[in-house]
């Protein structure tokens, strides 16, 4: 966040704070008009102090919205602008000084992507030195005096020179000891606000603790669905809402088998499962889920099974993205051993109805990388990265390979620079690099060794590796999470060395290549999911380890 003044006056202090944010819909960041509502709320969010159009109160979201056209995330406004004109052509609200008596102010904003309605963003920011600004423009000529100052906060070679000394200083030369000496005056430094610990949310009406399930993110709830209950397989899952705290129920279904070790990907209005392993052993079947879809006519929510025409064979520990029109899965294991193959799925749109199952196509195996299962997959818009994972024997592997759905083709990832073998490792897509992490080099069921605390970033641009930065790296881990928050990789939780869990995690910043500390988690979890909301890392799930110990869920969240 950024806040300044800025006036053409000399007389006053304009009643005017400039704001610069940062919006993310999914993971991805905004490009496009996006709709605003701006407020300045006391630290409990239940009184507006301001807002935009003066309509708000209680904390509660103004009636009318500003567009403010937002390019890559960033969009700009300047807050108290009269000339700045609302949906219904009403001028901004002015910002009185008065808003500033408060002991604390904070700025709270809802945004419309312009698909997904007005959402309130988290958490509110708060409004720090520089709006109390404002106020200065009622405090009388010299009733500031050095001993009002903090001490030790301006080096003398800020000042301009006459500053300290001789007639016309504005400060006595005796006050500063050196040229470069510390000054008994000056500005109250900026402090920082310090990330948000990592909280539990409520339980209540959650799914059952478990591991090895899924989780994808809607745009506005984090879905869970299948994993291990126990030893058993689950046909359970549920929604939890970040914004209200509550969890509901998904519907059971009779069309997909309880599973866990399967894929779940969500195609902007639907989650497909598909794969894993059930009562009987591996499958190759899957199912559909769309949310209801209140007074749709007909209605569209429910669930249905996936085609199985031409579907891959049967296999757990693959991996799937989504391209944006199919799924591609590629990679696993089954009865037969490791495989080296997959398929693209065309999910159907529009209402659920039996007999319009989508449908399959087998992918391309020429070129293909070494068969292996457990590694990572993601998409970088156009492409499918896949590295790492397990061969047949358990052995880690270190190479990977670049598949192009529209000419079915394969491309090796070189191999100079990349990072060592491994599993159990995390990748993110940033929007120009792939980016691996941690993980570990030996892996016999049951018993990961040798974990990592390095890694490296893929760039399909120039076809090469790049080390990330040691200094400050994130301690050795396994089975890790990872998201990209449009800026940033957050790390966070996994297994460490004798299978303790771990309750430390680091943000990682490509552009600079530097690595900064997260809050320590109360509790974290291995084989655990986690989600990127567009303001929160969402966790959920139990320690499970290789044990599948049914210890208690965690229901996790994280601001940064």
């Amino acid at each position: 966040m950024v806040l300044a003044g800025s006036s053409a006056l000399t007389a006053q202090v304009p009643h005017l704070i400039d704001y610069q944010g940062k919006i993310a819909v999914s993971g991805t960041s905004f490009t496009g008009e996006g709709q605003f509502k701006f407020a300045l709320v006391d630290g409990a969010g239940t009184t507006t102090y301001w807002s935009h159009d003066g309509s708000s109160t209680l904390g509660a979201a103004p009636t009318t919205h500003i567009v403010r056209t937002v390019t890559t995330g960033l969009y700009s406004i300047v807050l108290g602008d009269t000339s700045l004109l609302n949906s219904i052509g009403g001028a901004m609200q002015a910002l009185s000084p008065a808003v500033f008596n408060y002991p604390e102010v904070r700025l709270r904003i809802w945004f419309n992507d312009g698909a997904n309605g007005f959402q309130l963003l988290s958490p509110d920011r708060r409004i720090a030195a520089v709006g109390y600004a404002l106020m200065a423009d009622t405090v009388p000529d010299g009733s500031i005096t050095a001993s009002k100052l903090a001490d030790g906060s301006v080096t003398a070679d800020k000042l301009a020179e006459g500053v300290g000394g001789g007639g016309g200083g504005n400060l006595q030369a005796s006050l500063l000891a050196s040229d470069t000496a510390l000054i008994t005056a000056g500005f109250i430094k900026l402090q920082s606000i310090p990330a948000k610990p990592w909280e539990t949310s409520a339980a209540v009406g959650a799914p059952s603790p478990r591991s090895h399930h899924t989780a994808v993110w809607t745009g506005s709830g984090m879905m869970v669905w299948g994993g291990l209950v126990g030893a058993n397989p689950s046909y359970q899952g549920g929604t939890y809402d970040p914004a209200t705290a509550q969890w509901s129920l998904l519907p059971t279904n009779s069309v997909s088998p309880a599973r866990s070790d399967h894929t779940a990907i969500w195609t902007g209005d639907r989650m497909i499962v598909w794969g894993g392993f059930t009562s009987t052993g591996e499958s190759n079947t899957g199912a559909l889920y769309v949310p209801p879809v209140p007074g749709a006519d007909p209605p569209i929510g429910g669930w249905l099974a996936t085609s199985t025409t031409s579907a891959p064979v049967l296999r757990s520990g693959h991996s799937a993205i989504w391209t944006g029109t199919t799924m591609v899965i590629w990679g696993g294991k089954n009865g037969d051993g490791v495989l080296a193959s997959g398929g693209v799925y065309t999910p159907p749109t529009g209402p659920l109805i039996p007999g319009t199952e989508g449908s399959w196509t087998v992918t391309q195996t020429t070129g293909a990388p070494a068969a292996r299962h457990q590694h990572t997959a993601i998409w970088t818009g156009s492409k499918m990265i896949v590295w790492g994972g397990l061969d047949s024997n358990y052995d880690p592997l270190g190479n990977g390979a670049i598949y192009d759905p529209a000419t079915d083709s394969w491309v090796a990832l070189p191999s100079l620079n990349a990072p060592s073998a491994r599993v159990g490792h995390s990748a993110v897509w940033t929007g120009t690099q792939m980016l691996i992490f941690g993980g570990a080099t030996t892996e016999l069921p049951g018993t990961p060794a040798n974990l990592l605390a390095d890694g490296a970033a893929y760039d399909p641009a120039t076809d090469l590796w790049t080390p990330l930065s040691s200094t400050g790296v994130p301690s050795a881990r396994y089975r890790h999470g990872a998201v990209w928050t449009g800026n940033e990789m957050l790390i966070f939780g996994g297994e460490a060395a004798g299978g303790a869990l771990v309750t430390s995690g680091a943000a990682y910043q490509p552009t600079t290549d530097t690595w900064r500390v997260l809050p320590v988690g109360t509790a974290t979890s291995a084989w655990q999911t986690g989600l990127w909301s567009g303001s929160e890392v969402l966790v959920f799930g139990t320690s499970g380890l290789q044990t599948l110990d049914p210890s208690p869920a965690f229901h996790l969240y994280g601001k940064f």
